[in-house]
């Protein structure tokens, strides 16, 4: 029996939502997040650059923002997506590695290593 795949070459030629549509989209999204969380994104990024001074490598990753947010009284909840602007900006590149997070709410989830430059 042959398979048929007329719908999917529809999907493939443009019926699909964009990649770059969907990218779009999610920078937004965090966008709008930070905004609304402008000085908490600013203290933890205050906080990360003075970890990552304090290292030989200048490396950190979001589990270091946790001990500062516990000290505020704040978790990672509160970031919420705001999280994902945390390292865009030009005081962080990421290493392209990864490391398993530590906090146990997370459950090992790949996080990347960003360095301060």
């Amino acid at each position: 029996m042959a398979t048929s795949f007329a719908g999917y070459a529809d999907a493939i030629n443009g019926a699909m939502p964009s990649l770059f549509a969907g990218m779009s989209e999610r920078d937004k999204g965090i966008t709008q997040a930070a905004e609304c969380r402008n000085e908490l994104v600013q203290a933890v990024r205050w906080h990360l650059e003075g970890v990552a001074r304090g290292r030989g490598n200048r490396c950190v990753t979001m589990d270091d923002a946790t001990p500062f947010l516990e000290l505020t009284g704040k978790t990672t909840r509160d970031l919420g997506n705001a999280a994902g602007i945390i390292f865009r900006c030009d005081a962080w590149e990421c290493t392209g590695l990864t490391t398993p997070s530590v906090r146990k709410s997370s459950h090992a989830r790949r996080l990347l290593v960003w360095r301060l430059k």
